[in-house]
């Protein structure tokens, strides 16, 4: 204990100064030993009501780094549970301060960086469960490697449990392959309990993000606005934060339409 010792205490037997490393030393070996932590807790226990130590330390705000009675701990949590409730009320807290998502409307300029799947979904994720991704353009290797890493960010970001993917094909598209690649996507979203929707639909054009909570998200190129590196061993190659974009407009909104009673 930092400070000097409360006066009830004081006529209980102890060990010398010059012993307390041995003392310590002996309790941290007893605590970590399987064998006899039982033992130890429960002489603890015994101690701290014989003793009645929460009623004489009660008014002690620094009992030491050592927590060997359970009445420390809930001392401890105490304190904590006080000091979150001050920095709760004070009105000019930063941790007072809630990010309301907000409508934008912006252009991604060519050759401009900076720009994420995550930096542009990541503040209009809240209670999202569903979410919908519109984009004819989900084909060849390259868009659909960029549906990855937008999945990967939904992933890491919410708590997203279904994903709808509505993409087109033509006569160049390969049949076969995007099947098949897109299967994959969804046998790994499994594995992260979301459920992966897809559907084709060769009348498609526009392409936009729906979320449940009534959020969309509109990018003119739709996932596809990054340009191709010069080499795939150059910065940017593979964090899209470095890497280059293409130009496009971006429209995030709010419609009551998109949001599931």
């Amino acid at each position: 204990m930092p400070q000097e010792l409360p006066a009830d205490l004081k006529s209980v037997p102890r060990a010398p100064e010059e012993a307390r490393w041995l003392v310590e030393d002996l309790c941290e070996s007893i605590r970590h030993d399987l064998k006899k932590q039982a033992a130890y807790l429960e002489k603890a226990v015994a101690v701290e009501s014989e003793l009645n130590l929460p009623a004489i330390c009660a008014r002690i705000e620094d009992l030491g780094e050592k927590d060997t009675f359970a009445f420390e701990e809930r001392s401890f949590l105490s304190q904590n549970v006080e000091l979150d409730s001050i920095i709760v009320s004070v009105p000019n807290s930063d941790s007072h301060k809630v990010k309301t998502p907000e409508e934008k409307h912006f252009t991604i300029k060519y050759g401009e960086t900076g720009h994420t799947y995550e930096s542009l979904i990541g503040d209009y994720l809240d209670n999202v469960k569903t979410v919908t991704i519109e984009d004819p353009y989900i084909r060849i290797t390259h868009q659909i490697a960029n549906f990855v890493r937008f999945c990967e960010a939904l992933v890491k970001l919410g708590n997203v449990k279904k994903i709808v993917l509505i993409t087109g094909y033509d006569e160049e598209t390969p049949v076969m392959e995007v099947p098949e690649k897109l299967t994959v996507i969804k046998q790994s979203l499994l594995e992260v309990d979301i459920f992966l929707d897809i559907q084709f639909n060769d009348k498609i054009h526009d392409r936009e993000i729906r979320f449940d909570n009534g959020w969309t998200i509109k990018i003119g190129r739709g996932l596809d606005f990054y340009q191709k590196p010069n080499d795939w061993f150059e910065i940017g190659a593979n964090d899209l934060s470095l890497r280059k974009c293409l130009e496009t407009k971006v429209d995030i909104f709010r419609s009551n339409h998109n949001q599931l009673s």
